[in-house]
């Protein structure tokens, strides 16, 4: 696993959003572990969240919630997907 992975939790504490976005747009398809790629793709909807890409965020929170795992970044990503207005 790449080290900068254990990164991720510091950026998001500096609000380094727009980092964190382009790191884990690489980082992610590295990435073998299930567990992994569902806390990085957390990880990256808050960034988009944050910066205000809520369609980018929407899309990243509906992929990881229709995963049918009971961990606890699925269930994150289910309750913030409900703080993001619908599109319509």
């Amino acid at each position: 696993m790449d080290h900068q992975v254990f990164e991720i939790p510091k950026y998001i504490l500096e609000e380094r959003y727009e980092e964190i976005v382009e790191l884990l747009i690489e980082l992610i398809p590295q990435q073998k572990k299930k567990y992994v790629v569902l806390e990085l793709e957390y990880y990256l909807a808050i960034a988009y969240m944050k910066l205000g890409n809520l369609k980018d965020a929407r899309a990243v929170l509906e992929f990881v919630s229709s995963k049918k795992y009971q961990i606890f970044y699925v269930e994150r990503c289910l309750e913030l997907l409900k703080t993001i207005p619908d599109e319509n």
